[in-house]
């Protein structure tokens, strides 16, 4: 699978099969498994391994294949995120799988990630808000984000920094429930190559993350009616 491919339909039910396995494997170790993803970024052609998934073969996989197994295997309180690849193309694959009751009975949300600007143009967070009016008994969730290659210059550049606040502020704004993040370049070489960490110092998004993880919100909590500016 290494520079795309895509999955055989003979191997479906092995596939859905893997996963029941997978999950059992890391509980009998006592590590939990909350949930998983159906594939990581679905529509993207790697160096490393990947698997390219069409909305309908993602949607009749997930009705046919790997739903039914989870459920049979006595895993179906997992949940199970359909996508996970990034906001541009969020709502044409949700509308694909959540319209067919079928598929969507077994969908917890829609992950999405944040690499569409990669290619030109603004990041897409509309297509966030209209998944979740259309689907609002559906959750959103940010599934991964990590900025540009590694630059030493920009070590300490506050763009990085807003980079994470500003999709925080308009993905929650528009429904996200969950905002989770990869660990950048940046970062890995900061912790493997210098001595910063020592005294607690850090790089900027990391700056940017602590604020948000800062203020928590308790199951119990209210939303204000009032908008997160930029």
């Amino acid at each position: 699978m290494l520079h795309g491919g895509k999955l055989k339909p003979e191997f479906y039910q092995s596939w859905a099969n893997y996963y029941t396995k997978f999950i059992k494997a890391y509980q009998k170790e006592g590590i939990p498994v909350w949930g998983i993803s159906i594939q990581n970024e679905p529509m993207a052609t790697q160096k490393w391994e990947s698997c390219i998934y069409t909305a309908e073969v993602e949607r009749d996989f997930l009705k046919n294949y790997l739903g039914p197994t989870m459920k049979r295997e006595g895993l179906g309180d997992k949940k199970i995120i359909a996508w996970d690849h990034n906001r541009d193309l969020v709502y044409q694959r949700a509308s694909t799988i959540l319209s067919d009751p079928k598929a969507a009975q077994y969908v917890w949300g829609i992950g999405y990630h944040w690499y569409e600007p990669w290619s030109g143009g603004e990041p897409m967070f509309d297509n966030v808000k209209l998944v979740h009016e259309s689907f609002p008994d559906k959750n959103l969730i940010f599934t991964e984000g990590c900025s540009d290659s590694f630059n030493a210059q920009k070590l300490n550049d506050w763009k990085l920094g807003e980079q994470y606040g500003r999709s925080m502020i308009n993905d929650f704004n528009n429904g996200t429930v969950g905002w989770t993040w990869a660990k950048s370049r940046q970062e890995f070489l900061l912790r493997t190559s210098s001595r910063r960490y020592e005294d607690g110092s850090a790089n900027i998004h990391q700056l940017v993350l602590l604020h948000w993880t800062l203020f928590k919100v308790r199951p119990s909590g209210r939303k204000k009616n009032r908008q997160l500016t930029q």
